[in-house]
């Protein structure tokens, strides 16, 4: 056997057996977790209308879509996912809309995944992200 292809060889081996111990080490934040809060934060010293439209990613369905008045400063829970009924770890893409920007968020129904949240800034400027571990 040449040495091209045992180098080939090991590297197989390699990659069957570590190759399941990624696989394994990848699934461990994947445990379903159907509570995702979409939480609105108002910095501004007004009220803000915040359109919310709730995507699941899957079938390209709209599961959820509301316009909130978000009082000034304050921070609100306005969606939580277990209202779609998530199937296992599902992907759900947040359109959310406020003071003419419109931002796109997509988070999965893991354990490993929190909920979005969008910030208008005392400033007016729009914002969001979620935490993942």
């Amino acid at each position: 056997m040449n040495v091209r292809r045992l180098g080939l060889v090991l590297l197989l081996i390699a990659v069957a057996v570590l190759g399941g111990g990624w696989l394994a080490l990848g699934h461990v934040g994947e445990q379903p977790d159907p509570d995702k809060h979409l939480v609105i934060e108002n910095e501004m010293n007004e009220r803000v209308a915040v359109d919310v439209r709730v995507i699941r990613h899957a079938t390209n369905e709209t599961v959820h879509e509301a316009t909130y008045l978000i009082d000034p400063e304050t921070r609100q829970t306005v969606y939580n996912t277990r209202a779609a009924a998530p199937d296992g770890v599902e992907t759900f893409v947040f359109v959310l809309t406020a003071r003419n920007t419109t931002e796109r968020i997509g988070i999965q129904t893991s354990e490993c995944q929190g909920g979005p949240e969008l910030r208008i800034s005392a400033g007016g400027l729009v914002s969001v992200g979620h935490v993942v571990c």
